[in-house]
């Protein structure tokens, strides 16, 4: 697995493989507009198509709101496959039904013998500013080998989906050389946080999570509470810039009480952080699109890859030493220098959280048995921990 976290080099490289491109090109994404990024990802779909590549592109119609339906028809006319995950108001009608219905916040890329995830999209807000791009900062990830397949699979299911072909569930792939790709339906048990749960649970020496939208839900704060009381160090990074600051505005009113519990909280600075990732001891990260709130666990799709490689693992760690110098550690003095209307405020959206995570409670999911290897996977962890 390589670790990414330069979002110019990322799309680069993204673009030069749709280029060379020989068979196959699948592109999952929550957000592709219809500016300078998403009109080159236009182009080379369009350019592979005309020389017998099968390209396809799923995508949501809530993240792509602002994109006008041309984009997407000129798209298809040049002979890509194009298709919609479903439409918005199917949300709200199949919560009514009681029956599984999603917002596909989901990144799968697929190019030929390599995979990709992350919280990447195609949007000029995650092209640097030197490029005239907004710079936004966020980690993804690369694999190649059998692990292809199992994203290739994944990309099939939401496909699938999309159109109501099959119903919405969760996807577990196979044990990989210590890897796993799973992905959440927006069901009551979550596969994602289950992980979570499971890593910190058995975390000795440190919980190093940057996430984007971070107000978690109860069972992912009692574990990371209960780590930090049994000593293991806990640092967050959470965005100091964010494009939804509803979201950050109701954690700064919880920080006090989580620092006081022995959280460390760091906010990222000058630019929005978009990252979803964790690293716990040297056993254990997770790189995906999955975003630490009962709301999105609710209503999302989400991706994830997690990994006991210690290579994976050592990746990850120096990626969080450069964002955590790219952070300010959040003290009790920044805090009390906060006017009153802005602690309102932030007070507020916490009661607006708090209200969620009682009427949407989520929990998490085990992992379902998946004969020798997952027995595999398990001997791997208890050896790496």
């Amino acid at each position: 697995m390589r670790v990414i976290g330069d979002m110019g080099a990322f799309a680069d490289e993204l673009l030069a493989r749709i280029g060379r491109a020989r068979t196959r090109v699948d592109i999952e994404c929550f957000i592709i507009r219809d500016d300078r990024l998403g009109q080159s990802l236009a182009a080379a779909l369009s350019a592979a198509a005309a020389r017998g590549v099968v390209c396809r592109v799923l995508y949501d119609p809530l993240g792509c709101r602002t994109t006008p339906r041309r984009f997407f028809q000129a798209l298809a006319a040049s002979g890509v496959a194009v298709r919609r995950f479903g439409w918005i108001g199917a949300l709200v009608l199949g919560k009514l039904r009681r029956k599984p219905a999603a917002r596909d916040h989901g990144r799968v890329i697929v190019i030929d013998d390599a995979a990709f995830t992350g919280g990447h999209a195609w949007g000029d807000e995650w092209l640097p500013a030197a490029r005239d791009g907004q710079g936004w900062h966020d980690v993804c990830c690369g694999v190649e080998g059998p692990l292809v397949d199992d994203f290739a699979e994944l990309f099939e299911q939401h496909w699938r989906q999309s159109l109501h072909e099959t119903d919405i569930a969760d996807y577990v792939g196979v044990p990989r050389d210590g890897r796993r790709l799973v992905s959440d339906a927006p069901v009551k048990r979550s596969v994602v946080l289950g992980r979570y749960l499971e890593a910190i649970a058995a975390a000795r020496r440190r919980v190093w999570i940057a996430n984007a939208y971070f107000y978690p839900p109860p069972s992912l704060l009692d574990a990371l509470l209960e780590a930090g009381r049994r000593g293991v160090e806990v640092k967050i990074i959470v965005p100091g810039v964010s494009d939804v600051p509803f979201i950050r505005a109701a954690a700064r009113a919880e920080y006090r009480r989580w620092m006081a519990a022995g959280l460390e909280l760091w906010e990222y600075q000058r630019v929005v952080m978009h990252s979803k990732y964790a690293l716990v001891d040297d056993a254990w990260c997770l790189i995906g699109t999955f975003n630490a709130n009962v709301v999105s666990v609710a209503f999302a799709i989400e991706v994830a890859l997690f990994s006991h490689d210690r290579a994976d693992t050592s990746a990850v760690a120096d990626q969080m030493l450069k964002d955590f110098a790219s952070s300010r550690r959040v003290d009790s003095a920044w805090l009390d220098r906060m006017g009153f209307w802005r602690r309102l405020g932030n007070r507020i959206a916490s009661w607006v959280m708090r209200a969620a995570n009682l009427l949407l409670p989520r929990h998490p999911a085990p992992l379902p048995a998946s004969g020798e290897g997952e027995a595999d996977e398990r001997v791997r962890v208890d050896r790496a921990l």
